[in-house]
């Protein structure tokens, strides 16, 4: 089974998080689901093996250990809907 990263960012505080996963169908859905909605985040995802190349990408963020969480929690407060979680 391939393992993809997955990266999640919070543009309107400048935050990021990241984790391995196997599928990232549910994570690009639920983050389509909350900028529909009105939270300014967007996501990355890729190969795993090519995650050491990607720093790059976070210049100007700063990591929130469970951001990702914390966003789904927001979003079940604000709407009073249930995410999907894995």
């Amino acid at each position: 089974m391939k393992n993809f990263w997955e990266v999640i960012y919070d543009d309107e505080i400048r935050t990021f998080d990241l984790r391995e996963s196997s599928n990232d169908e549910l994570f690009t859905n639920n983050v389509a689901m909350l900028q529909n909605n009105g939270f300014n985040i967007h996501c990355q995802t890729g190969d795993i093996d090519k995650l050491s190349g990607s720093e790059k990408m976070l210049i100007g963020y700063t990591r929130e250990i469970g951001l990702y969480q914390r966003l789904l929690l927001e979003f079940e407060e604000k709407t009073g809907k249930t995410v999907i979680r894995w």
